[in-house]
């Protein structure tokens, strides 16, 4: 019986919700729809909810902190030049287009880099080396 109640709470309370009855905009291939809070509206976008790859990164003297979110991957340094098996491999770090180091974990630093503006570049690649074809950019200027 207290299954019961509880059951048809529920279900009084989300038909009750009129954000979920909100329609969904939809833009391209992506969807907006507004979320009421409090007397605020905020606005998902799947575009920045579907994103696969988002970095973050914080510059501390001439120290660049960076961290990885991957969604759905394994980073395999002991599977460098094995078969290419989806959701695993590692990083490629590019600094003004150049190749300086593969990455095998979602969070590092770069230390120590002189004055001046630098293009850094991560790019997801499997255990084979081969690009996933997703990757980030960023520009950062130490002073």
């Amino acid at each position: 019986m207290i299954k019961l109640l509880l059951s048809f709470l529920l279900f009084v309370v989300f038909i009750g919700n009129d954000s979920l009855t909100q329609p969904i905009q939809l833009k391209g291939n992506n969807y907006q729809r507004s979320i009421p809070f409090a007397d605020e509206q905020d606005v998902v976008d799947s575009k920045q909810n579907d994103k696969r790859f988002q970095v973050n990164y914080e510059l501390r003297n001439e120290d660049i902190f960076i961290e990885c979110f991957v969604k759905d991957f394994t980073f395999k340094q002991d599977k460098v030049g094995s078969l290419k098996k989806d959701g695993e491999g590692h990083i490629h770090l590019y600094v003004n287009e150049s190749k300086v180091e593969s990455i095998f974990q979602p969070s590092f630093i770069i230390k120590a880099l002189p004055i001046g503006t630098y293009k850094i570049k991560l790019q997801l690649v499997h255990n084979d080396f081969t690009p996933y074809g997703i990757d980030e950019e960023f520009e950062i200027s130490i002073s």
